[in-house]
């Protein structure tokens, strides 16, 4: 059962045994993923991938 009111949200759920109520109130940050790091990987391995793609076209039109 999921209650709405405003800008917040509240989720509650129960079972025989126990109950769980769980709030969710927006406008927190998020923390930041991925990092300064993988946009390098990321064109490196393009180049990578393209580089052995234009070697194997190569090799296919010598042979």
């Amino acid at each position: 059962m999921e209650v709405v009111s405003g800008s917040e949200s509240v989720l509650s759920y129960s079972t025989t045994d126990e109950a769980i109520l769980v709030k969710n109130t927006p406008g927190v940050a998020l923390p930041n993923t991925g990092g300064p790091g993988t946009r390098i990987f990321t064109i490196l391995g393009s180049i990578l991938i393209l580089g052995a793609g234009v070697l194997l076209w190569r090799r296919r039109r010598l042979i």
